[in-house]
């Protein structure tokens, strides 16, 4: 059982094919379980639709550009901001329903991880750095209790989502995932707090 939720932890932060994991977003495993996601292969995109495109993941729907001195009348909300960076990065259709923070949370990721969902858990690694801007949360998550876990400051690793942070993983992190509400919660009140200024 334990073994079963470290890979979903390994897996929910980035740990599917190293060199791209930890390109993407600088987790890897600990020496000796470091294997490639074998339930994942890259997908055929013979079947995408119209002003649909081939991505990582499967088919993805394209997007119109506009010039890049646009500036909208209304303001953002968190939600908005995260599923627009899901779809730059071309996320595929079944995963940019879970780019909500109503819809991503622990029941949505446990079921990816056993495949009952369309959305491939490689692309796991994708929506935590979309819901975190790619940015260090750690201040925001030591005051939500993040630390407050078996694993203490370790947990803080899931809350910096800046790009070349590697960092190995063993069992120690396996209580992290009881605080994931406490984390996302950090992700949400700075993109509010990004879009109401």
């Amino acid at each position: 059982m334990i073994y079963k939720i470290l890979l979903f932890i390994f897996a929910l932060f980035g740990k599917y094919q190293i060199s791209i994991a930890c390109a993407a977003n600088g987790i890897c495993p600990t020496p000796g379980l470091c294997y490639p996601y074998a339930g994942y292969s890259q997908p055929s995109c013979g079947t995408c639709h119209r002003a649909y495109s081939c991505g990582t993941y499967g088919c993805y729907r394209t997007r119109a550009r506009a010039s890049l001195n646009f500036e909208p009348d209304t303001l953002r909300n968190p939600n908005t901001a995260f599923l627009s960076c899901c779809m730059d990065r071309k996320l595929p259709d079944a995963c940019l329903e879970k780019c909500n923070f109503g819809r991503y949370n622990k029941n949505t990721l446990t079921e990816m991880y056993f495949k009952r969902d369309l959305c491939p858990i490689a692309a796991l690694s994708e929506l935590q750095f979309c819901a975190a801007r790619g940015k260090d949360h750690r201040a925001c998550c030591i005051r939500n209790g993040v630390t407050t876990t078996l694993a203490g400051s370790k947990c803080l690793i899931f809350c910096d989502q800046t790009p070349g942070k590697i960092t190995p993983l063993d069992m120690s992190y396996v209580s992290c995932f009881d605080r994931f509400e406490n984390m996302k919660s950090c992700f949400w009140h700075d993109l509010a707090r990004f879009y109401t200024k």
